[in-house]
């Protein structure tokens, strides 16, 4: 083994070279670099960085985390989920460029939802962030939108994006999606 080119076994065999020959290069055959392609360990520098760019970046988006789970994390929980109902009152807000009175419209409609909902037996919850479920007597996503100044038709458009990433990331995934208006929609036209 003094040369480092391999040694017998004893048997007639040799056994593996303790270095690897390149061309114009030598390696030990130690550690797992050695099993990497050349251009690769050229390239570890490079790769290193992006390692610690990438790193940053999933920091940042860890937080993310809380609103989407894996498929086998989206099983329907057994425990009670809580129903809290917000406050309905108006309210000031104090904003850049003044003071805004802000409603509480949102609210006031999930409520009186909960209310005709349990008043027929219903069993329902609010958990953050959707704004109304119903476990029974059918599992129900509920979506409420004010339509205020806007048309009805943006405030369907909205709601039926949360509803499909809320039955799709929060689930149960067999619930059917229901949007819940202030105001009639209207008819086609």
């Amino acid at each position: 083994m003094g040369s480092g080119m391999g040694t017998s076994t004893g048997t007639g065999q040799r056994r593996s070279p303790s270095l690897q020959l390149y061309p114009s290069k030598l390696r030990g055959a130690q550690g797992y670099l050695t099993k990497m392609p050349q251009d690769f360990v050229k390239r570890w520098a490079e790769l290193s960085t992006l390692e610690e760019t990438l790193a940053e970046i999933q920091e940042r988006l860890a937080p993310m985390a809380d609103w989407y789970s894996r498929p086998d994390e989206l099983q329907v929980s057994t425990k009670q989920e809580p129903l809290k109902i917000k406050n309905s009152d108006d309210y000031f807000a104090f904003v850049m460029g003044g003071q805004q009175r802000r409603t509480r419209n949102h609210e006031r409609l999930i409520g009186q939802a909960v209310e005709a909902f349990k008043a027929r037996g219903a069993k329902v919850s609010t958990p953050h962030p959707i704004d109304l479920r119903m476990a029974e007597p059918a599992a129900l996503i509920i979506e409420a939108k004010i339509v205020g100044r806007f048309s009805p038709i943006l405030a369907v458009r909205v709601a039926v994006g949360q509803l499909l990433e809320y039955r799709r990331f929060i689930g149960p995934k067999q619930s059917s999606l229901c949007i819940l208006l202030d105001a009639d929609p209207g008819s086609p036209g």
